[in-house]
């Protein structure tokens, strides 16, 4: 998955194609663009605050099954103004929680191994991504804080 952060979505198509063995794009953004003929898998990343964010969503999806194009994931994560990712932020889970956007929901924002499983529970997402949540340091990745995030991760799905 090749992330990208307020690259017009042709630019990222001449990068993507440009580097070979890109089949997904994470795309995260103030304004998502909606791509004729994109010939890659397109997670969009939002933040959501509030219902008006989920307000936001809806209207890019109904944009995307105008033209049919639908992306492959939403990646949905917590807000923090001027931040895209990495924000160490929930999401609201109850508002997540009945939300049903018709494609994948990747959860993200301040997950953490003591709170991922309780995040799957309420929101029952297609996937969870992590990154702060599991570092011991900026940047620095613990094994321990990775295990543990997967065994609560494995423990939560079971049976889903």
């Amino acid at each position: 998955v090749g992330v990208f952060v307020e690259t017009p979505l042709r630019q990222v198509y001449e990068h993507i194609h440009a580097l070979g063995r890109i089949h997904s794009i994470q795309w995260h953004g103030q304004k998502h663009e909606l791509s004729d003929c994109f010939p890659y898998h397109l997670i969009a990343a939002f933040p959501v605050r509030d219902a008006a964010s989920l307000e936001a969503i809806q209207r890019y999806l109904d944009a995307c099954r105008a033209v049919r194009r639908l992306p492959s994931a939403l990646l949905l994560d917590g807000h923090a103004p001027g931040q895209h990712g990495s924000t160490g932020r929930t999401a609201p889970w109850h508002l997540l929680a009945s939300f049903q956007p018709g494609v994948p929901i990747i959860l993200a924002g301040g997950l953490t191994p003591d709170n991922v499983a309780e995040a799957i529970r309420i929101v029952r997402p297609y996937g969870v991504d992590v990154a702060s949540g599991v570092e011991s340091a900026p940047g620095r990745k613990d094994v321990e804080k990775m295990r543990r995030f997967l065994a609560h991760v494995h423990a939560a799905t079971v049976g889903l």
